[in-house]
């Protein structure tokens, strides 16, 4: 498969950086944590500021439970790469599983400054504020992600737990 035959072409070509990052990425979609943060790492030896290395390895580290980790390569990524919208909602998903909500939120806004009509990161975000109780907030988000993208499911359940909550049956 793709992780053997990019093993051989690193075996051949060590310094490969396209092949680095295609078997990181390729050992992420296997689970293979552990593995993918060595390849990033290899990446980040030669190219300290390399923004897809950071995002990728703060993946990597964030699904061990790395949370020290993780928030050091996203913010790392962001210094190196600033209009990159996905790791401010990388980072901004990070601190919605820390608690700290007001955060996220700061990082969603910043995102969607950079990309308004992500529908994902709209749906990040209103779980964000529908986790600190803002319910009104959050299914605002919700909506607005669901009129980009009617068929996006996170978005409808999260939608529908907001109002569960609320008391809206």
């Amino acid at each position: 498969g793709a992780i053997v035959d990019l093993s051989h072409v690193l075996e051949l070509d060590p310094g490969n950086s396209a092949a680095h990052e295609m078997r990181a990425e390729a050992r992420y979609n296997q689970r293979d944590y552990k593995g993918s943060i060595q390849d990033c790492t290899e990446l980040l030896d030669r190219d300290p500021k390399n923004p897809w290395a950071r995002r990728a390895r703060g993946q990597s580290r964030q699904a061990q439970g790395d949370v020290v980790g993780a928030m050091a390569d996203y913010t790392e990524a962001i210094k190196a790469e600033p209009e990159n919208d996905w790791t401010y909602n990388q980072r901004g998903m990070l601190l919605v599983d820390r608690h700290d909500y007001l955060a996220a939120i700061k990082d969603f806004d910043r995102a969607l400054k950079i990309r308004p009509r992500d529908y994902i990161v709209l749906s990040n975000r209103g779980r964000a504020r529908t986790r600190m109780g803002d319910f009104t907030g959050g299914m605002g988000d919700y909506s607005k992600a669901l009129d980009l993208a009617s068929g996006y499911s996170p978005a409808l359940f999260d939608l529908g737990v907001a109002q569960l909550y609320r008391g809206d049956l």
